[in-house]
């Protein structure tokens, strides 16, 4: 017997393209009333797993709603659709078989290729405000296209009144999202709806000739779920058995099920050698030749299984070296069940195993893990998951927690590697991590702790990364950096033939320890271990490794590398990098490089893209360091403490390294001392270590506003000779220190140090530390000794002018000094007026000399203009 399932063929086309309904349909009122709820709207999404009934139930509506206002265009996508160009092509080519457009002008050039991609929406639509009939347009597997295709469909339903767009599509998408759903209001058919419910499983077993009864349906249902397919087949296969059952079981269902297809769907299995190819191959969700050949032991498999193609049972896809046989799922799960019957559990765990492996080599991670976890090789998973880390935690979450879950509840405690790759998934998941997530971290370090001692170099090699990993889940960062370096050491210790083994879980690995690095401060870590990952192939690691020094370099100050290594990353216009967690450093780095760029507003609007993932990353404190940071060059500081004091109460519970939390802590500081609130950046330095640098440099700032010159020197001095003190730190130590030695009255020493630190500056293009010091001493300083830099000040912002300026230096009696000096000219008339001696004028006259970092009247005179002391 052939299964006859009632879905639609797109190959029998009926009026205006819309596929048939076969004759054992079912109509579905309930989802009809749905449909209509949205036919007056622009976009109907159905959303559900293949073989679900999305296009019957589209058919049903259109040929029982006729609708005579609306063209009607369907549209069936395959692969030649998933990308841009291809996508276009189909469109336009189905307007114009349906004549709802015609093939002259620009909308043939689009067919002929002749046309620039970015053009094609807008010429759409001004084919379509032609019309003068509206067009509902039926997308059928539209998860087939690229995002690029999406937005076009989303932008040409937003621009024009004339569209409908029904779309069937397996995967929740873009059409979705909720910037989308508030403009388009979509009406959305989900799988749970398509599912059958009770009432229709009785009536698919009124409708069929047989045995089967009203109340064999809740069997049946309680087997399949509702799934349409699985239902129908479910009916097909039992009124197939020759005589009656005394009683139907859920376990009796799924068996059948899977026994009557395995023989139905087979008939042409004319000897045992090719039954015996189907049963091996199809052990393995999908194989390549190579694969196939192995799984089977022939040569000619190919042949084999191109007749099996031919027969229906499975399709070719790929090309060249990736050509992939995968049956069809049904005859996949039959095929899986017999050979669960046929071969003995040594065999099928060696052809599992066998494929398990072909899959873990060759970039097909949850195929291996499927396997692995089926013959209960739970050892095998962690090598895997660690190989393919970013892949999976990036798009494969889900899948990987499900795997997980389908092994035995005893496997977590037995193998501390299998409860390291569970803790990853949740970490992911858990901005704090969990008691049960740290419970499983600990329970798996003791248990891997004998492995320390494995003679394997391998197998340690995956132990040490284990180890790492799971001390990373559970957010103890510099236990995680340092178990990073006993595993670096040990990496460095194996051998070409044992890296080989391990494969490319190394530079997984090593683009998790940067980033540990990055979050407890040790930035020149990060930076050596990342030009080591230079000549890695992986596409996604390269631009993540671009993506992170980028992120570094800026950090450091040396914004020439940082502009070098951004403007290296080729996804940065991909809509979807840009939605992933390693364009994070991304958006840091070019915050600070608008920032540099002296573009704070800009470096705003960058860092904001964040604000909504914020509290899922673990680069929290920098992330809303580099805003506070755009905010204080922009001369907004109140602003900037308000948000900054906001968001760190919100996150006040997430873990972070204490050198991420006294950077944050000194730009609170930096923030509340520019808004004239030194009091409260006194309050938050107190709070955090006095020897962190950043914490340093804020005291040192806070010094200056007090005129505690000499505590101010003395601190700054010592970060000179600091450890890990950044090129950005020693710019704004070395102008720091600088006029503090002006306003100590050493000209030439406090001129040595700005030198230092301008020619570091334009070195590394660093322009930043500028604004971070009292402006006007320092322009009076340069431009008096220093000229040649005096460019590097063009356009810079003040923000602390109103605290740190000279004129917060200068006692209210030298102020007042300045004042008349300017306007009564010689010291004795100054004298005169303050009834005060000419000697006692020119000691305070000394004094503020040596405050500005000036030499002479005129001097004083024009530095207390540019500072705002004195009025123009």
């Amino acid at each position: 017997m052939t299964l006859e399932l009632d879905v639609p063929t797109l190959s029998d086309i009926g009026l205006r393209g819309i596929p048939r309904t076969l004759h054992h349909f079912l109509s579905r009122e309930r989802l009809l009333e749905t449909l209509d709820s949205g036919a007056s709207g622009r976009l109907i999404v159905l959303r559900a797993p293949g073989g679900t009934g999305k296009t019957t139930l589209l058919v049903d509506w259109l040929r029982q709603r006729p609708d005579d206002s609306h063209r009607v265009v369907w549209i069936a996508l395959d692969r030649s659709a998933s990308s841009r160009a291809g996508f276009w092509r189909r469109f336009v080519g189905a307007l114009v078989a349906a004549q709802a457009a015609t093939a002259d002008g620009p909308l043939g050039d689009i067919l002929s290729g002749y046309v620039d991609l970015d053009s094609v929406p807008s010429l759409v639509l001004e084919e379509l405000s032609k019309a003068d009939t509206p067009l509902r347009v039926i997308l059928d597997d539209f998860h087939v296209v690229d995002a690029s295709s999406v937005e076009d469909v989303i932008w040409l339903l937003e621009k024009s009144q004339f569209l409908q767009v029904l779309v069937t599509t397996r995967r929740r998408g873009l059409l979705e999202e909720p910037r989308v759903a508030v403009r388009l209001e979509p009406t959305i058919v989900t799988g749970a709806q398509l599912n059958f419910d009770l009432a229709e499983t009785e009536a698919l077993i009124e409708s069929s000739e047989g045995f089967l009864a009203a109340q064999d349906a809740v069997t049946i249902f309680g087997a399949t779920h509702g799934h349409p397919l699985a239902t129908r087949v479910a009916i097909a296969t039992l009124l197939s058995e020759p005589g009656e059952p005394d009683a139907l079981s859920r376990d009796m269902v799924v068996a059948r099920i899977a026994t009557h297809a395995a023989h139905d769907l087979l008939p042409t299995f004319t000897d045992a050698a090719r039954r015996d190819v189907a049963l091996r191959v199809a052990l393995a969700p999908s194989a390549e030749l190579t694969l196939a050949r192995e799984l089977s032991g022939r040569p000619d498999v190919e042949q084999v299984l191109r007749e099996f193609e031919r027969d229906g049972y499975g399709e070719f896809s790929g090309k060249d070296d990736t050509v992939v046989f995968s049956f069809h799922s049904l005859v996949s799960a039959a095929l899986e069940w017999e050979a669960e019957q046929t071969f003995d559990q040594h065999e099928l765990d060696r052809l599992r195993r066998t494929a398990a492996r072909y899959f873990a080599a060759n970039r097909n991670p949850l195929g291996a893990l499927r396997l692995f976890a089926k013959v209960g090789d739970t050892r095998a998973i962690w090598p895997v998951v660690a190989q393919y880390f970013s892949e999976l935690i990036t798009h494969h979450q889900a899948d990987l927690k499900e795997i997980i879950g389908t092994l035995p509840p005893g496997a977590l405690r037995e193998e501390g590697t299998l409860a390291i790759s569970l803790a990853i998934v949740l970490g992911e998941e858990e901005s704090l991590p969990s008691a049960y997530l740290r419970q499983l971290v600990d329970t798996a370090l003791e248990q891997l702790e004998p492995r320390r001692n494995e003679v394997d170099p391998v197998e340690l090699f995956w132990t040490l990364l284990a180890r790492f990993a799971g001390l990373r889940a559970a957010r103890r960062y510099w236990e995680a950096a340092s178990a990073g370096e006993d595993l670096l050491d040990h990496v460095a210790r194996l051998s070409p033939a044992e890296r080989s083994r391990i494969g490319s879980a190394r530079a997984a690995g090593s683009i998790q320890i940067i980033i540990t690095d990055i979050l407890v401060g040790r930035l020149d870590e990060a930076i050596v271990l990342a030009h080591q990952l230079a000549h890695d192939p992986h596409p996604g690691r390269g631009q993540h490794r671009l993506s992170l020094l980028a992120y570094i370099q800026s950090m450091r100050g040396d914004m020439v590398e940082a502009e070098q290594f951004s403007r290296a990353i080729t996804q940065t216009r991909a809509a979807h990098w840009r939605a992933t967690i390693p364009a994070t450093g991304w958006y840091i780095a070019e915050t600070i490089l608008r920032i540099e760029g002296n573009d704070p507003h800009g470096a705003i609007e960058v860092i904001s893209t964040l604000d909504s993932r914020v509290s899922h990353l673990e680069h929290w404190p920098f992330i809303l360091w580099a805003k506070g940071l755009a905010r204080l060059s922009a001369s907004t500081p109140e602003i900037g403490a308000d948000e900054l004091a906001v968001a760190v109460r919100a996150n006040r519970s997430r873990s972070a390294s204490p050198f991420a939390l006294d950077l944050l802590g000194a730009l609170q500081s930096d923030l509340h001392l520019a808004a004239g609130e030194p009091k409260k950046a006194l309050h938050i330095l107190d709070q955090r270590s006095p020897t962190a640098i950043p914490v340093a440099l804020a005291r040192a700032r806070l010094q200056l506003a007090a005129n505690d010159v000499e505590a101010a020197k003395v601190g700054v001095s010592a970060l000179l000779r600091a450890e890990r003190t950044t090129p950005r730190q020693q710019a704004e130590a070395l102008l720091l220190l600088a006029i503090t030695e002006l306003r100590l009255g050493l000209p030439n020493e406090a001129e040595h140090f700005a030198r230092r630190a301008l020619v570091l500056m334009e070195k590394l293009g660093l322009r930043l530390p500028l604004s971070l010091v009292p402006r006007a001493e320092l322009h009076s300083l340069v431009s008096a000794r220093l000229p040649d830099f005096l460019s590097l000040f063009d356009g810079r912002p003040d923000p602390f002018r109103s605290v740190l300026a000279p004129a917060a230096a200068l006692t209210k009696r030298e102020r007042l000094v300045l004042s008349e000096l300017a306007s009564a000219g010689s010291l004795d008339k100054v004298a005169q007026r303050l009834f005060v001696s000419t000697n006692t004028v020119k000691t305070q006259l000394k004094s503020i000399y040596r405050k500005l970092g000036v030499t002479t009247r005129e001097a004083a005179v024009r530095a207390g203009r540019q500072s705002g002391l004195l009025e123009d």
